[in-house]
């Protein structure tokens, strides 16, 4: 039995658990599904121990799709539904796999070379066969994908009691009750949807989610409203969006709690815009998908609102300076993170592991800054600073001035190599530089004083 399904069936009630735009179920009619699916997966794969690929778009029919896996003995690698061809052979070829399970709600199976096919009520999902070759069974149950900077797929995985251990470590650092309704528009394929999902589960709260073609800011809050969120997570990118929205009312969700916005650099022109906007501070998130949520600013003030909050109660940490030496002042320096729950390594790529992963801990390659209270601020990636004269100027403080000003809604900084001084900021970023120097008055030396560095 799943130790994870095994935690979410205590809770009895029939409070809802899961919902979309098509339908609710609540605990009892969601085990119902859960385990009729698992019986169906079981037949398919003739009790073979294999491994499967499974993507499919945010819905209730997904995620018991996924839940049922947990049920059977199958190990299985979640994939994004947008992931290209190039990236599904990159990923089966780094990882033995055996059958892809994808969503073709309109197609016949043949089309599609499936060997068969899971219908739910809103969904159907096709099983198409990728290899015959028996697989070697692992204690790990899921698997995650990352790009990171390479572009080329670095897998990893997690055993059932690993995620379980996350979850518990989430729902405690955001104080999940069963009154608490979340709103996930990023996909539960990746570990930012994940673990918004099922931390609400076991604590018996209520997960909402929204088809793709909905997840617009207007739609939004008018969801948020209409089904009293408490907790609402997502990207700078969807909360700049909102703030193009006219709207009346100052709080247009008064039940809201948390807004979490993560995966991305938060910039202070969005905060405080949105804050202006909608009296709503947001509650910034970081993390990382190799061990999970690493911080939360649950307790957000007008000293640290633009921090990530603290690192979680079940996560070790410690800031390393150039020399590999732990800081204990308030100094910048590397951040390090290590818990029990904290993947082993990437599949058959003993490089990207080594370069990570050294005695237990995972080497973020993000550098920070600690303040006094114990509050963590990214500052911009270890390998990502321009080196200008000598001074390390992070692209990320950049960008954020940038998209502080008026009319800027999107912003890239990058290096450019230069013999004299190291390197540059790229010349067609100076031009834009030149732009808002007549239209804002604002010079290059402002925006660096800004960041407090030097060209």
């Amino acid at each position: 039995m799943s130790v994870i399904l095994e935690h979410i069936r205590q809770h009895k009630s029939n409070h809802i658990a899961v919902a979309d735009e098509q339908r609710a179920l609540s605990y009892p009619e969601l085990f119902i599904e859960i385990n009729q699916l698992a019986e169906d997966l079981r037949c398919i794969f003739s009790g073979k121990h294999v491994r499967v690929l499974v993507s499919g778009n945010n819905k209730v029919d997904f995620l018991l799709l996924v839940l049922a896996l947990l049920e059977t003995n199958v190990e299985f690698l979640l994939l994004d539904p947008k992931s290209s061809e190039q990236e599904i052979d990159d990923i089966c070829n780094g990882i033995d796999i055996n059958y892809y399970i994808f969503e073709a709600p309109e197609v016949d199976c043949v089309e599609t070379d499936a060997t068969a096919v899971i219908a739910t009520v809103n969904a159907r999902y096709h099983i198409k066969q990728i290899s015959a070759n028996g697989i070697q069974p692992q204690p790990t149950k899921i698997y995650l994908s990352s790009s990171g900077s390479t572009g080329k797929p670095k897998i990893f995985g997690f055993t059932q009691e690993q995620l379980l251990q996350q979850f518990l470590n989430v729902a405690a650092a955001l104080k999940c009750t069963q009154e608490d309704a979340s709103l996930c528009p990023l996909t539960i394929t990746h570990s930012h949807g994940l673990q918004i999902s099922f931390p609400l589960l076991l604590n018996g709260g209520t997960v909402h989610y929204l088809a793709p073609a909905h997840c617009k800011p207007a739609f939004i809050i008018h969801y948020l409203s209409q089904h009293k969120i408490t907790i609402l997570t997502g990207v700078p990118y969807q909360y700049n969006q909102m703030l193009h929205l006219d709207v009346s009312l100052k709080n247009p969700f008064p039940s809201l709690r948390l807004c979490l916005c993560g995966s991305a650099p938060m910039s202070k022109h969005l905060t405080d815009s949105f804050y202006k906007k909608f009296g709503v501070r947001l509650n910034q998130a970081y993390g990382l998908s190799e061990i999970g949520p690493v911080c939360f600013n649950v307790d957000v003030t007008d000293e640290n609102y633009m921090s990530v909050g603290k690192v979680t109660s079940q996560i070790e940490y410690q800031i390393l300076d150039d020399n590999g030496v732990q800081i204990l002042d308030e100094k910048e320096g590397e951040l390090i993170v290590r818990a029990a729950f904290i993947c082993n390594g990437y599949i058959n790529d003993s490089e990207a592991t080594a370069a990570s992963f050294k005695n237990g801990w995972l080497y973020t390659k993000d550098i920070v800054k600690q303040d006094r209270n114990g509050n963590i601020t990214i500052l911009g990636r270890k390998s990502n600073f321009i080196n200008v004269a000598g001074y390390k100027i992070y692209p990320v403080e950049i960008e954020k001035v940038l998209l502080s000003m008026d009319g800027v809604k999107e912003a890239i900084v990058v290096g450019l190599e230069n013999e004299e001084r190291g390197q540059l900021i790229k010349p067609m970023f100076l031009h834009l530089f030149q732009w808002m120097q007549s239209a804002y008055k604002i010079s290059v030396s402002c925006i660096c004083q800004n960041i407090k560095c030097r060209m």
